[in-house]
């Protein structure tokens, strides 16, 4: 059986989950950008057990947060980032609508007793959180597939 994470052609499958693509990014970024300081936080789609479900959630300041933080300024005419946010998608479906707009992902909360004690909307909590950073500077994108993923990261550090 080959690894997983065997070279970086562009037949990287598009319907690998969020996990397996945050961690192809990883090596991604080790290898081809080894002097950029990054951050994934894969933890935040695991099933994690109460207590550190607890722990994560103390340890943040809200929910919706992106998975991988790139500390690496840009500056140029017209650009102006202290750093790339991306929230990574499967790339399995699109999180867009035809007309541009962003779907809708209806998730829940329950408590130890499995009732329901939450609905909210994840991607537009997600999208929330991408706009509050980018007010702060940040280039913060959704990213749908390693494809794109590695674009954004490609196009954002070496300036294209």
């Amino acid at each position: 059986m080959k690894p997983l994470f065997e070279g970086f052609k562009s037949k990287v499958k598009k319907v690998a989950c969020e996990e397996k693509i945050q961690l192809l990014v990883c090596k991604y970024m080790k290898l081809q950008y080894s002097d950029v300081i990054f951050i994934c936080d894969i933890a935040a789609g695991l099933n994690l057990g109460k207590k550190w479900a607890g722990v994560t959630k103390a340890s943040r300041s809200s929910r919706g947060l992106p998975d991988i933080y790139i500390f690496h300024q840009r500056f140029g005419v017209g650009i102006n980032y202290c750093g790339l946010a991306i929230e990574c998608k499967s790339g399995k479906e699109s999180i867009y609508k035809k007309d541009g707009t962003l779907k809708k992902q209806k998730a829940v909360r329950k408590n130890s007793k499995g009732q329901v004690v939450e609905e909210f909307d994840h991607l537009a909590e997600q999208a929330s959180a991408l706009t509050k950073l980018r007010a702060q500077g940040w280039k913060a994108e959704f990213g749908e597939g390693f494809d794109q993923i590695r674009k954004l990261i490609d196009e954002y550090l070496k300036g294209n």
